[in-house]
């Protein structure tokens, strides 16, 4: 599905436990070092980006544009941009509407810096502003987020869909007499998180640590194997992993 160059080799392992941790592209990997290069030397920073969200894929997509100088947007979105500072421009009002405001950032509530009231109370009248993260957060997150989700649009969602489904089926299919599927096992039921029991606690426990020792790396929950494989795996990874639980790697 990705490319070879796409993400890392893994150390020659294959990578089997997206849920919690899963990789970044190489691309994202770049953006963070340089995010990095620049807060480490705000000089490096001779620009400002917009990230505009747009609510015309379903979900959100996401594509940058540079910032004008003074920014031609409604005053409650209008924000002085300071160096090393990132900006999201919400551009469709019901998006807006439908955020909820859960935090109350100090300096989102004064509108002078040097004229501080003597007396806070949350504001009510801030529109945009009020979701305000401030200093340089956006700068570190922002682009890295964007080189990775641009990948994944890049992709497609169905076609990365398709592949890890088929990845899924693979590995159904060839399991071997004594596991357990605990999973749905019908496409229209099922996410990409395989679980799986042996006949008893010890072979279960057994074949976790003979995949660690064969180079697949997966995650054990509450008695049982979890796989879930993603855009970076291929079918060898798959009968790379059902080698170990068959027995036949020894």
């Amino acid at each position: 599905m990705a490319e070879s160059g796409d993400f890392g080799d893994f150390g020659g392992r294959a990578w089997l436990n997206a849920a919690p941790q899963g990789p970044m592209p190489r691309v994202a990997v770049h953006a963070a070092h340089r995010a990095a290069a620049q807060k480490a030397d705000p000089r490096l920073i001779d620009d400002e980006v917009f990230f505009e969200a747009r609510d015309d894929c379903g979900a959100v997509q996401v594509r940058t544009v540079p910032a004008p100088t003074a920014a031609p947007y409604p005053e409650d979105l209008r924000r002085a941009l300071t160096p090393g500072r990132g900006w999201v421009h919400l551009a469709r009002p019901h998006v807006l509407d439908n955020l909820e405001f859960a935090q109350g950032y100090w300096l989102a509530q004064v509108d002078e810096i040097s004229q501080p009231p003597a007396d806070y109370d949350l504001r009510d009248d801030l529109g945009g502003a009020a979701f305000d993260v401030f200093c340089t957060a956006n700068l570190s997150t922002f682009p890295v987020w964007q080189e990775a989700l641009d990948l994944l649009l890049v992709l497609g969602a169905a076609r990365i869909e398709d592949h890890n489904q088929a990845l899924v089926q693979r590995l159904i299919d060839g399991l071997s007499d004594g596991w357990s599927l605990l999973s749905p096992s019908d496409r229209d039921k099922r996410s990409t998180l395989v679980f799986l029991k042996g006949a008893t606690p010890a072979q279960t426990e057994q074949a976790s640590r003979r995949l660690k020792d064969a180079g697949v790396d997966v995650a054990q929950r509450v008695g049982a194997i979890r796989i879930s494989p993603h855009l970076y795996n291929t079918t060898d990874d798959i009968d790379r992993t059902l080698q170990v639980l068959s027995g036949t790697d020894a």
